[in-house]
C-alpha cells in the first residue's frame, strides 16, 4: 500500500496508466485512473494519426512514456517526502544529502501547492 502524501489536497494515489501502455488491450484511451474515483484523474494526449496539422499532440509511444511517468507521480512525490524527512532528522548527513533534502523539500511544496 501506498503512504499518503502529507498536505496533498489531489486524489490520493497510487495511480494507474491506464490502457495505452499495456499492448495487449484493444482500448486505446489515456486516462491516467485512481482506485479512490470511477473516473480518470487525468488524461493524456496524443495523435491519432500522421497527419501534419496534428503534430501539436506527442506522438503514441511518447504518451505511453508520459502515462507511466504521471502515474507514477504520486509514488514518486512520497518517495522525495521520505528522502526529504529522512535526510533533514539525519546527524552527519553529508553536504549533498543535505543540498538533496532542500531540493526535496521545494520540489514537494510546489507539488502540493505551497506558494512560492
Amino acid at each position: 500500500m501506498t503512504e499518503m502524501l502529507k498536505d496533498f489536497t489531489g486524489t490520493p494515489g497510487p495511480y494507474d496508466p491506464g490502457c495505452i501502455t499495456d499492448d495487449r488491450s484493444s482500448c486505446m484511451c489515456a486516462y491516467i485512473f485512481s482506485p479512490h474515483h470511477c473516473g480518470a484523474v487525468a488524461t493524456v494526449n496524443y495523435s491519432k494519426t500522421t497527419d501534419i496539422h496534428d503534430g501539436d499532440n506527442p506522438t503514441l509511444e511518447e504518451a505511453k512514456a508520459n502515462s507511466r511517468l504521471l502515474a507514477k507521480s504520486y509514488e514518486l512525490a512520497v518517495f522525495v517526502q521520505k528522502v526529504s524527512e529522512a535526510s533533514a532528522h539525519s546527524t552527519g548527513a553529508s553536504e549533498r544529502l543535505y543540498s538533496l533534502s532542500s531540493e526535496a523539500r521545494a520540489l514537494l511544496a510546489e507539488i502540493i501547492g505551497e506558494p512560492k
